[in-house]
């Protein structure tokens, strides 16, 4: 498995300056910054936020709760063949 932010350390970069909204009520939910209109009616889980200070690579995960949002109300991306 590819190592993540969540681990302190960047995975593209290798620093370890990695800032987290984990444990904070400053999350952000991802769809608010899209410029799309067909998202407004869909439900968006609150997510945890993951970035470099270093490279600026970022990372976003969805909780449990969220997950069960996610499921239910989103469609699922079929894999494409090759």
């Amino acid at each position: 498995m590819e190592s993540s932010l969540k681990s302190g350390i960047c995975p593209k970069c290798n620093a370890q300056d990695v800032y987290s909204t984990e444990d904070d009520r400053r999350k952000i939910v991802p769809h608010k910054f899209m410029y799309s209109t067909s998202w407004e009616n869909r439900p968006s889980p609150v997510v945890d936020n993951f970035v470099c200070g270093n490279c600026g690579y970022a990372e976003f995960y969805v909780g449990l709760e969220g997950l069960e949002t996610v499921k239910k109300t989103w469609e699922r991306k079929q894999p494409q063949q090759n």
